[in-house]
């Protein structure tokens, strides 16, 4: 991981400010996406969080079963793609089963900002 720059002495790593950027920006997709499927955009910010929970663990979690040597555990390190889309999706049905509500429309509402997120993250990856 490299700094792109220093704020207040503290290095700013590109892969960091990628998450944090596509984290925004895949919230503000499913918030703009959410009145086309009948969701409000309440519901579809909400859902986000347990996605990204969901996301990271499950990536971590393919990456050590893939490749046990990288049980290591460090912070944001040796995540999968697929892990990330399986933990996120399980996490999201989990917490949309729980409040009662329709998976498959939020799914849809969530995979533009996805996408959207998966493109910066690649982004980051090369920076």
């Amino acid at each position: 991981m490299h700094p792109l720059f220093l704020i207040d002495g503290r290095p700013v790593i590109a892969w960091r400010l990628a998450f944090a950027l596509a984290c925004l920006a895949s919230t503000a997709a499913a918030a703009w996406c959410a009145p086309a499927r009948g969701l409000s955009r309440r519901e579809a910010v909400f859902a986000w969080p347990w996605a990204l929970v969901g996301g990271i663990a499950g990536g971590r979690l393919y990456a050590i079963l893939v490749d046990p040597s990288a049980s290591t555990f460090t912070l944001m390190q040796g995540l999968s793609v697929q892990g990330g889309i399986l933990g996120a999706t399980a996490a999201l049905a989990l917490y949309l089963r729980l409040g009662g509500q329709a998976v498959l429309p939020m799914l849809d509402v969530l995979a533009p900002g996805t996408a959207l997120a998966q493109a910066i993250l690649r982004a980051g990856c090369l920076l």
